[in-house]
């Protein structure tokens, strides 16, 4: 397993070899790690407002097919109207199947796939 900083007997030979350098490598890190935590946190808010957005389209979608399904009905094209009802029912009712199936992705493996390794 690497080290993700240098050792403390390393640190204090950068200090002897060039005056503050080990305070400079750990400002350095820590500036790295806060910049990685912005990142997965945009990654994050991304994720959730593309979600929400789909959310939204989807219901826009499937409320329209319901509602052109009952309009039909109601202009006596009974099996147009019932058969756009289904379709709309059974998108949905799909896309709530597939999606429970497919489970949600661990926040581990999230992290892991954003930066190739664990954590």
């Amino acid at each position: 397993m690497r080290a993700r900083f240098h050792p403390p007997r390393m640190l204090l030979a950068f200090d002897q070899a060039v005056p503050r350098a080990a305070g400079r490598i750990l400002r350095k890190a820590e500036k790295q790690a806060e910049h990685r935590r912005s990142i997965e946190s945009a990654l994050v808010e991304a994720g959730v407002d593309w979600q929400e957005r789909g959310q939204t389209y989807a219901l826009v979608v499937v409320m329209t097919a319901l509602i052109g399904g009952m309009v039909l009905v109601v202009l006596d094209r009974p099996i147009w109207g019932l058969g756009t009802v289904i379709t709309a029912v059974g998108a949905l009712a799909g896309s709530f199947l597939w999606a429970s199936r497919r489970g949600r992705q661990r926040p581990e493996s999230a992290s892991k796939d954003l930066h190739g390794e664990p954590g």
